[in-house]
């Protein structure tokens, strides 16, 4: 009986006919995507480099801010003082959630 001939795959090395990936899809543009990069160059014309990224930073600080004083509002007026609390933390964490998402944030 013979025996099967056993292929080996060098370490380190992907087979030549694995599928390589693409470029695939590219995520959220955060405020400036396509068509606003133009609209802040317009209304903002000194503003660029960090002090552009910090002022965005703020804005969506802005964002989680008033998530959570929705949150707060609607805790309180549907459990009282304990909802307050609890809608403040569903509502920065969803708030700042969705600004961290959509790349509302950068680093």
């Amino acid at each position: 009986m013979s025996r099967r001939p056993q292929h080996r795959r060098r370490p380190g090395r992907r087979p030549a006919h694995r599928y390589q990936g693409g470029p695939g899809v590219s995520g959220p543009a955060g405020f400036t995507g396509p068509g606003f990069r133009q609209a802040w160059s317009w209304l903002f014309p000194g503003l660029g480099g960090s002090e552009k990224k910090q002022y965005f930073n703020d804005v969506s600080s802005g964002i989680v801010l008033a998530g959570g004083v929705c949150g707060t509002l609607l805790g309180l007026a549907w459990l009282g003082p304990l909802g307050a609390i609890l809608g403040l933390g569903a509502g920065v964490a969803m708030a700042g959630s969705f600004a961290e998402s959509n790349r509302f944030h950068r680093k």
